[in-house]
């Protein structure tokens, strides 16, 4: 009798055992699925701006000079191709403001130890407009957790991307679109995250294609004000600055071009920072459709050559 209800007794705990497994296996299965995917499919500009924060977390600098903006110099700054005798990283984060790098600079790179002695902030036509992205919503997507108990665990589930997609069916179906257009060694032995060496990602490849935009640029006072922000914050930390203008396509009239870097430089010149004017410092530069991808950003060709030729400049004024 005792050894029936015993029996009776294990068997339930087995039956309910195969119940909770039967249930949540295929919830496990899904959700790694769907994280693998996700992880594959990341747009490459996201996997590049992980990749940042990571080295960032992992608190791996040790370089003379940084360089900080959005896109515009992301994608024209080859860190590798300038040939500076010194040690250079890239931080430019896509879609960034100066409000963002503001404070990207302050929560993050203004905390390591060996701060740099340089630091080079290209600007361009986009530099100054009022960006979308935020970086409290970049710091839940690749910082997650920040406190000191149980970091690595918790850093790492925090910052899973299927807990970082309002949406998660919405975000599968373009990353399994990316995944697709993969080759196979692609999608097998995933990003190469040598080519973010020193945190530069050639943005835009392929053909260029004529697009006509009306210049009207103005500057956001209030992105202006956080410019200088960036500047003051340097200059107290006793680091040297170089801001550079960058060049644009031909289509803008080179004369508005310039008004609109004159009027600017008037309104965030700094005591503590070098101007280097270099919008239309290389002749018939910026009426080659191989150089630009569109009216502000460069090609991977055009970013070496800008890179090549910009160097020996840049290296005259670091002392």
């Amino acid at each position: 009798m005792t050894a029936s209800l015993l029996f009776t007794s294990d068997s339930k705990k087995i039956n309910k055992k195969i119940f909770l497994f039967s249930i949540f296996s295929p919830i496990f299965i899904y959700l790694s699925l769907s994280e693998l995917i996700l992880r594959i499919g990341e747009p490459q500009i996201d996997k590049r701006s992980r990749f940042v924060y990571e080295e960032i977390i992992n608190k791996k600098n040790n370089n003379d000079i940084f360089i900080m903006g959005n896109s515009i110099s992301l994608c024209s700054l080859n860190p590798g191709e300038l040939n500076i005798k010194k040690s250079i990283y890239n931080y430019s984060i896509d879609g960034a403001s100066n409000k963002y790098i503001f404070e990207f600079y302050n929560r993050y790179l203004s905390k390591y130890k060996r701060k740099p002695r340089y630091v080079i902030l290209p600007v361009g036509l986009s530099s100054f407009d009022d960006l979308p992205r935020e970086i409290s919503k970049d710091e839940k997507k690749f910082v997650g957790y920040q406190g000191e108990d149980f970091a690595g665990i918790l850093g790492f589930i925090s910052r899973l991307r299927i807990l970082n997609n309002p949406s998660l069916i919405d975000s599968l179906v373009p990353s399994l679109n990316r995944i697709y257009k993969q080759n196979i060694k692609g999608v097998i032995i995933g990003p190469n995250f040598k080519s973010y060496d020193q945190g530069y990602l050639d943005c835009y490849e392929g053909e260029y294609k004529e697009k006509k935009y009306e210049f009207n640029k103005t500057f956001d006072p209030f992105q202006v004000s956080q410019f200088k922000k960036i500047l003051n914050k340097l200059k107290e930390k006793d680091i040297k600055t170089i801001v550079i203008t960058m060049p644009t396509y031909h289509y803008h009239d080179i004369k508005k071009v310039e008004k609109y870097y004159d009027n600017l430089i008037k309104n965030i010149e700094n005591d503590s920072a070098i101007i280097f004017r270099a919008e239309n410092l290389f002749e018939n530069f910026s009426n080659n459709n191989l150089i630009f991808a569109d009216h502000l950003h460069m090609t991977k060709i055009g970013s070496k050559t800008f890179s090549n030729r910009i160097g020996p400049y840049i290296e005259s004024l670091l002392y």
